[in-house]
């Protein structure tokens, strides 16, 4: 049985994940561009494009409140990377359920 975990932690492995997915879009598009010819740098920009935009729409429309299904995009990074506490985001804006709570 798995041991639930925190809201913000589950929104903090999601955020590192696209993020992730981000830099290598960087990769594939600045990177590897000098290294190959013309025809497959137009293929290495479009797969860059896509999966950048595919990590944007997962935060958009994947960040979910686990309780009431509610979008905690645009608060998930403050909840999720606040370097100072007293900032933080602690609850969600929907339903007010406390992010430190487990999922």
């Amino acid at each position: 049985m798995r041991t639930p975990v925190p809201i913000r932690t589950a929104l903090r492995r999601k955020l590192l994940l696209t993020y992730i997915a981000l830099a290598i879009a960087a990769v594939c598009v600045f990177a590897f561009r000098e290294l190959i010819d013309q025809q497959m740098e137009s293929l290495a920009i479009g797969f860059g494009a896509l999966v950048a935009v595919a990590a944007l729409l997962f935060v958009n429309l994947g960040l979910r409140c686990p309780r009431c299904n509610g979008n905690l995009a645009m608060t998930a990074q403050g909840a999720a990377f606040s370097l100072r506490k007293k900032h933080r985001v602690s609850f969600c804006q929907y339903c007010g359920v406390s992010l430190d709570e487990s999922a």
